[in-house]
């Protein structure tokens, strides 16, 4: 038998709620503020600004930059928020051209740097597969 996924309800401060999926993932690995303080960011942008795509002279990652400074020097998490904002709308909108999405390999990844500032690989195996063939 198998489990339906997780579902987690944010309460969305515009006309709709967002439903998560979160499968058999514990709740430690992600944050429901954060993602409220996501979508609550946005939705008072929308209200301030207008709609993202119009935003012709933005630059999307030159302004996630500018956040992290900016949470590096204040320890302000909301920085955090903002940031991961400017990162979504260079998905939606992006100013890099040829760009694509293409979901990766483990094996890909460029990888995180450790608190002693050394990069380091992930240590992730990919479990091994096992294949039926006719017959057996």
């Amino acid at each position: 038998m198998t489990s339906m996924p997780k579902e987690v309800n944010i309460k969305v401060n515009i006309h709709t709620d967002v439903v998560l999926r979160t499968g058999n993932c514990p709740s430690e690995q992600y944050s429901e503020q954060f993602l409220q303080g996501m979508i609550d960011r946005v939705a008072q942008a929308y209200h301030k600004y207008g709609l993202t795509k119009n935003n012709i002279e933005a630059d999307w990652l030159g302004s996630v930059k500018l956040r992290i400074d900016k949470y590096l020097e204040t320890g302000n998490k909301e920085w955090l928020i903002d940031a991961s904002n400017f990162i979504m709308c260079e998905f939606m909108y992006p100013r890099k051209g040829g760009t694509h999405y293409r979901a990766t390999e483990a094996g890909e990844s460029p990888g995180f740097i450790d608190r002693d500032g050394r990069r380091k690989k992930s240590t992730y195996q990919r479990p091994p597969t096992f294949h039926t063939h006719e017959g057996d």
